[in-house]
């Protein structure tokens, strides 16, 4: 099963790759070419399309498969029966030296999680992605005295295709773990009133803080609402968005929302040095790189995900070759790919610098659903 999905995944590359070539012809033919369709055009088209056809086809034959051989479901399956276990992002155990930026926001966001105002309150913070929402708030909802303000804590990572019941079986867990008390073991049968009176009963006589990060829609906060008491003890709910129309919604309940800027070119350059040179004495640029790391800070446009990952890269590249030929490499993307934002494109980068093997990795795991939980003995 294991070379099979490995095939399978490279089958998934090369459309990809082909795909990619087609749109990048499509956007350099005439208006008068893109009217009149040629036959070749349309012959492409429909190769791509039988292509990704037989590739779902040998998908869902596998699971077939797997279904006749009396093969076990994969363990930690997002579904009904067995809700997904939020994994809280890497952002919450990044130490304090590791963090740029984000002073100002970071006291803002105390002051509006600590005032006197006793009416439980929603605070939103938006950005592009790979702005750095989740990191600053982390980095608050890390802080000794946020921690010790509140009575109870919860952070919960939304899922695109999320389940209010899941989402509040999670909170549960999380404000139960938090108080390290015990889980109850029947969760996973409890409808929704049930988990909105456990959740009531827990949070009505405490001083609770709710993180939802990564929320993509305005129904989320009508969804579970109801089992967030408004107990007059100066409870806050914080979510992250890239959405401006969520963070700005909010039905019934005090709110203030908070737009991420872009890093200033001081900060995103010391960042890149962070993680570019790490192994250098002060984190300092070599003079000869300089010029390089430059041109490429500013093409990162003060997004703190896009310098990260650029410093990532470029930090096991001495040379100046290497830079040169990131630097034009990135320069291409961002011309060819329109689609791109530079965020994706540096990302793209970093996947193509990768050995094959770990590309082979990663493709595996595009193969399970969005917050899956995959357990060790499933990886190949």
């Amino acid at each position: 099963m294991g070379c099979r999905c490995e095939g399978i995944a490279d089958q998934i590359e090369d459309l990809i790759d082909e795909y990619m070539y087609y749109v990048y012809r499509q956007q350099h033919f005439t208006k008068l070419h893109r009217i009149f369709r040629t036959p070749k055009t349309l012959l492409e088209t429909r190769q791509i399309a039988s292509k990704l056809q037989q590739i779902n086809k040998t998908i869902k034959g596998m699971d077939e498969r797997r279904q006749r051989y009396g093969i076990d479901r994969i363990e930690g399956s997002n579904d009904h029966y067995n809700f997904p276990l939020y994994q809280r992002d890497l952002a919450l155990f990044m130490k304090e030296d590791d963090v740029v930026g984000f002073v100002d926001e970071s006291r803002l966001l105390k002051t509006w999680l600590m005032d006197k105002e006793e009416h439980r309150t929603l605070i939103s913070t938006v950005g592009m992605g790979g702005s750095g929402k989740t990191t600053l708030v982390a980095k608050t909802y890390n802080d000794e005295t946020v921690k010790s303000y509140f009575e109870c804590c919860a952070w919960i990572t939304v899922s695109q295709t999320y389940t209010r019941d899941d989402l509040l079986r999670s909170l549960i867990k999380e404000f139960h773990q938090s108080r390290k008390e015990e889980v109850p073991n029947d969760l996973g049968t409890k409808d929704f009133k049930d988990l909105v009176g456990i959740l009531i009963g827990h949070l009505e006589q405490k001083k609770y803080l709710v993180v939802l990060d990564d929320v993509w829609d305005t129904n989320l906060w009508e969804a579970i609402k109801v089992s967030l008491p408004n107990n007059q003890f100066g409870s806050r709910i914080m979510l992250t968005t890239r959405k401006q129309d969520v963070g700005s919604y909010s039905s019934d309940v005090r709110s203030h929302i908070l737009t991420i800027k872009p890093l200033k070119e001081e900060e995103a350059w010391d960042l890149f040095c962070m993680k570019a040179f790490s192994s250098c004495r002060g984190n300092s640029c070599p003079k000869e790189l300089e010029p390089w790391a430059l041109e490429l800070v500013r093409k990162c446009k003060g997004l703190p995900l896009a310098v990260v990952a650029l410093g990532g890269l470029l930090s096991s590249k001495k040379s100046i070759t290497e830079w040169s030929s990131v630097c034009d490499n990135l320069n291409w993307q961002l011309n060819n790919n329109q689609m791109l934002e530079v965020v994706k494109s540096i990302l793209l980068l970093s996947f193509s610098d990768l050995p094959s093997p770990l590309k082979h990795c990663f493709l595996y795991c595009c193969l399970f659903p969005e917050d899956y939980e995959i357990r060790r003995k499933r990886l190949i």
